[in-house]
Formats: structure tokens, sequence, C-alpha cells
């Protein structure tokens, strides 16, 4: 049986799975792992440490240390992009033909490299980026950081088109495929990978609904489930992905 390989890009050390993001990567590669498909695991890393579980289920597992220079905020690239940006990685890719899957429009620095025409690319979004990104510069109070996350969201939609240099985008979410099936021909929608097969609920169909207002008054904090925004199932209050 011919041995599959793929190298995946991610723009974070998906281990622990613990926010948003780096759970779908983390449980994407142990999906594919027990399908038997030998992954090749690049990881941008800032402030995460190198996680040794990851070698229990990667045929390789490389680390590249994300730029956190400021001069790279007057790059006409986006910031979270121009950031994941290493020569180690490209020479790693150049080394064979196997397929490549990026992780996010962060991770894309590469995708339209003249270097590796004629492979097989792969994107999953985990945003419509310039979306999320306006959406943080109407939230923000801080004038410096208002400035940058709108001028931000600025240079990722003007860097979404690179998306048509990939065969085929993974989209996380219903709404995030109707977008890009918009402005591509290659998007298909694969959901969120999580932990668990279901969701059990203790208690049945109570569970889902508020306490009542009295319960609530003594300080106690209402039992139910709220769908994730890119489909995983999380808890109210849970914390989003870390940027």
């Amino acid at each position: 049986m011919t041995e599959r390989h793929l190298h995946i890009v991610s723009f974070d050390v998906p281990a622990p799975p613990d926010y948003g993001g780096v759970i779908d990567v983390y449980y994407k590669v142990t999906a594919l792992a027990a399908l038997g498909v030998k992954v090749h695991l690049h990881c941008y890393s800032y402030g995460r440490k190198p996680a040794a579980e990851l070698e229990q289920f990667c045929e390789s597992v490389h680390y590249y240390p994300r730029s956190t220079s400021k001069h790279l905020l007057l790059s006409a690239l986006p910031y979270v992009v121009v950031s994941r940006k290493s020569e180690e990685l490209l020479d790693r890719l150049l080394q064979d033909d196997h397929p490549i899957l990026f992780e996010g429009l962060h991770a894309c620095h590469f995708l339209g490299d003249p270097r590796l025409a004629g492979r097989k690319r792969m994107v999953r979004t985990h945003n419509v980026e310039h979306d999320y990104y306006d959406a943080l510069a109407k939230a923000e109070r801080s004038t410096f950081k208002r400035t940058y996350f709108a001028q931000e969201a600025r240079k990722l939609k003007r860097f979404e088109p690179v998306l048509s240099e990939a065969d085929v985008l993974l989209t996380i979410s219903p709404n995030d495929q109707k977008h890009f099936a918009a402005h591509f021909n290659n998007a298909v929608h694969v959901p969120a990978f999580h932990p668990s097969a279901h969701v059990d609920v203790p208690g049945g169909l109570r569970s889902f609904l508020p306490l009542p207002r009295c319960a609530q008054r003594a300080g106690e904090r209402p039992s139910r489930i709220v769908p994730g925004e890119r489909g995983v199932q999380r808890t109210a209050g849970a914390s989003g992905d870390r940027r």
C-alpha cells in the first residue's frame, strides 16, 4: 500500500488544544493519523512551547519562530501573514512533492510562491479574516489597537485573492462557505474537528435552558450550551482565538 504523506503548516503550536483555532488543527491531525496519513507538521511558535505529544501521531514536527518585529507593521502584507515567513519552512516543503495544507490565511505566505507551482495545495479557512479584524477594530477602545485592526482588515482583504492559488479551500462554517464560494470556485465546507463525536448533556433538555431569574440573581451561572462561531461546541463564556 502506498504511503500517504501530508505537510500541515499551522499558524500556532496546536498543543495543548485549548483555544478555538488550534482545537481544529489538533484534532484534524489526530484524525488524519488514525487514517494512516503520515503528517509532517510545521508550527509557527510565539509563546507556546514545543509539545512532545505531537510526536506521538506525527511523522515529523518542526517549529519556526514567528517574528514580532514592529517594522513588519509597515509591510504591504498583513502583519499576521508576513510575521509567519520562514525560508527554513519553504526549504523543507521543497524536499519532496507531498501535498500541503495551510492552516488559515495567516499561514499562507508561501501559498502563491512559484517554487511550489504544481504542488497540491489546500487551505483551511478559519475565518473571513478581514471581517473578523474589522469587527475587532469596531469593538476596540484603544486608538493604537483600533488603527492596527482596521489597517490589518484592509490588508487581509487585499491579500485574500491569494487563495485562488489553492486547489481547494476547506471552509469551517456554513457562513464562511457562502463567502468563499462567492469569490472562489474551489470551496468545500468541512465542519470543525473537535474531541467529541457527540455532546452528552446530563438532565436532558433542562440543561439547555437558562436558569430562573431568581437563581441568576443568586449568582448562579446559566447552564447552557451555545454553538461556537466556527462549529465547535463551546460553553457560554468560552474564550475565542488568540491572534
